[in-house]
């Protein structure tokens, strides 16, 4: 697979502004199964995700959101049995401040000025991302498992603030929501999940 990385020294890197959707795409993408790559220091920082072989289509639907930086779609195998699709973009320095944000110490966390910046879009990337939907008790799960319990409470504060929906804390840090308020998640998300994963909004 390639690597995209480059010394920052004689490199051309792109010059443009983050818009709106780019914006949801990453920031919805990281706070899911994505991150901010460096991979030494003094290096420009990429952006990266994998899914499931069966949801490759929807890796591609980021690619497109993303074309601007770049990005590199492959097939990985491992052990015959397991592919995944993953996403590479080129380094970027449009992901510099992205970076800062979300790994302060080097650590993922859930930065609150960009988790405030989240639309529906955005909510509906983490969502497709990380989420999950019980069919038969109409029910609905985001799984939060690798963040800290105060950024997940953080998360379950910002809900409730700006969409108006109230998560329950669950087992290891996931946010469980009832009928009621998973009814609230699909109504906001629905009109941006892609095909493949209808079957998170009862589909």
């Amino acid at each position: 697979m390639k690597k995209y990385y480059s010394k920052s020294k004689g490199v051309s890197f792109p010059k443009f502004e983050i818009n709106e959707e780019e914006l949801q795409v990453i920031v919805g993408s990281t706070l899911g199964d994505g991150c901010i790559r460096i991979l030494r220091a003094g290096i420009r920082p990429f952006f990266r995700v994998g899914h499931k072989f069966e949801h490759g289509e929807y890796t591609k639907w980021k690619a497109e959101k993303l074309k601007r930086f770049q990005p590199h779609v492959t097939i990985q195998k491992k052990k015959r049995t397991f592919q995944s699709v993953v996403l590479t973009t080129r380094v970027n320095e449009n992901l510099t401040s992205l970076r800062q944000l979300f790994y302060p110490e080097g650590k993922k966390v859930v930065p609150k000025e960009l988790l405030y910046r989240l639309t529906g879009l955005g909510l509906a990337v983490w969502y497709m991302d990380d989420g999950s939907y019980s069919k038969r008790n109409r029910n609905a799960r985001l799984h939060t498992c690798g963040f800290s319990k105060e950024d997940v409470e953080m998360v379950q504060e910002f809900l409730e603030k700006k969409f108006g929906i109230k998560a329950n804390l669950i087992s290891k840090n996931s946010l469980g929501f009832p009928v009621k308020e998973a009814n609230k998640l699909i109504d906001i998300v629905e009109n941006h999940i892609h095909p493949c994963f209808e079957y998170k909004i009862g589909g």
